[in-house]
This record gives C-alpha cells, sequence and structure tokens, in this order.
C-alpha cells in the first residue's frame, strides 16, 4: 500500500479514551496502527522504519531517527484509561515492548493486550480517516480534536462537556485550570490548525449551567479539497509536553 494511501481505524471506545500522549508519540502511534488491517487478526508486532515515517510526516532523517529512539523509550510508560460497552474501565499502557534499532532506524511494537483488542478484528463501532489528513499538525490536541470529530462526521456536530473534553486529552487539572486559559491554549488553538491545516471547516459555542461554562458544541463539515499547510516545514511540541 502506498504511503499517501494509509489508513487509521480505531474501536470508538479508543477515540474516546483518556490519555496524554506528545505530538511525536501520537504520531509514531497513529504511523503504526496505520500498518495494521482491522478486519484481520492483530499481528504480533508493528514496525515503522525511519523512511516510512519521513515518507508520512516529512521532516529531516536526523529528527525521524530522534523521534523513533524516544518513542520507542517512553511509549511503554503511558497510560491509557478506556470504558468499554458494558461501562467497565481498563486500565493499559500502550504498549508492552518496543525495540528500536539504531543502526537502520527501525522500531518495532508489541502493541499490549488490551490495546490490541481495540485495533484488529474490528467488526462494528469504529472511526476510520487517512493518515495523511492530520501529517501536518504540530499538537497532540489538534490530533485528539480531530479524531473526536471525525468519529461525528456523518452529523457534523459534537457535544462535549468541558470535564469530559479535559480528560480525554490528558489535561490534569493544575494545567490551564481557568476556561479561559484552556480556550485560548487549547480550545481555539486546535481549533485553528485544524481549520487552516486539513479539510474540517470547524465552528464551536459554549454553554453553560448557570453562569459556569460546562459544555462545547462543536459544528463542522469537510471542505471538498484539504488546504495545504500554512507552512511545510514540521516544527513539533515540545517532547512530553
Amino acid at each position: 500500500m502506498a504511503i499517501k494511501d494509509l489508513t487509521v481505524t480505531k474501536a470508538n471506545n479508543l477515540i474516546e479514551a483518556r490519555y496524554k500522549l506528545d505530538v511525536i508519540e501520537q504520531k509514531v502511534v497513529l504511523g503504526c496502527i496505520a500498518f495494521i488491517d482491522p478486519r484481520k487478526a492483530m499481528p504480533e508486532s508493528v514496525t515503522l522504519t525511519v523512511e516510512q515515517y519521513m515518507q508520512i510526516y516529512g521532516g529531516d532523517r536526523s529528527n525521524a531517527y530522534k523521534h523513533l529512539k524516544m518513542v520507542a523509550s517512553s511509549l511503554k510508560k503511558r497510560e491509557v484509561i478506556i470504558q468499554d460497552d458494558e461501562r467497565i474501565q481498563h486500565s493499559a499502557v500502550w504498549v508492552s515492548e518496543s525495540k528500536y534499532f539504531k543502526e537502520t532506524g527501525k522500531l518495532i511494537l508489541w502493541f499490549s493486550p488490551t490495546i490490541r483488542g481495540y485495533l484488529a478484528d474490528i467488526k462494528s463501532k469504529f472511526t476510520k480517516y487517512e493518515l495523511n489528513r492530520i501529517a501536518q499538525l504540530n499538537s497532540s490536541y489538534s490530533i485528539r480534536l480531530f479524531e473526536m470529530l471525525i468519529r461525528f462526521n456523518d452529523t457534523g456536530e459534537r457535544i462535549v462537556s468541558v470535564e469530559s473534553f479535559r480528560k480525554q486529552i490528558g489535561l490534569s487539572v493544575d494545567i490551564y485550570p481557568k476556561f479561559a486559559d484552556f480556550r485560548k491554549r487549547v480550545l481555539d488553538a486546535a481549533v485553528k490548525e485544524l481549520n487552516n491545516k486539513t479539510n474540517l471547516v470547524i465552528e464551536y459555542e459554549t454553554m453553560k449551567t448557570g453562569k459556569k461554562i460546562t459544555a462545547i458544541k462543536f459544528e463542522f463539515e469537510e471542505a471538498a479539497q484539504q488546504k495545504l499547510p500554512l507552512d511545510n516545514s514540521l516544527e513539533f511540541e515540545g517532547f512530553g509536553g
């Protein structure tokens, strides 16, 4: 399959999961997921090479080597919390094992048993999108918002509580606790980047309970053609941020 034809498929429970990955970790995970056939049994491991990473996301070779090496170490520590259809909450790590080959720039990931069930042999309740639609995004918040919206592509509308949204993107209570700061640093920044760099056209309004903003209503549609990035150079947000 050509790199431009790669797609990401996740069970909706994983789309709605609570986790924090920085933008580099997100892109490596999604790059690996794109090489999994969701209709078949889960492979034992998934490989992503420096060449594939560069073809998908651009950038120079030295950074690609650095990104794969860093993620090989960090991803094993990243927790994800998933609630299944029986409202049972699962806490897991993304990968149970990883190997990075310094000389060849090859990363091999073994997704953890819990995660595997949401990536392969999926029969229903899943979201699928083209990997190149998020390739130029520079914020992990933008990627997460893209997935959360594209799940509701049929209706073009989604209402989510502020509390749920913060938990899903991994924002702890001490980060941007004031809504004005959250709106500026996370919400507006992510909507702006998606409007500029993807074919989504997004508007939103806040909803109140009493005087407090408690929910966000997103309305979006897909433009006929994806917009070209404003800057073709990739500048990733800080690793671990």
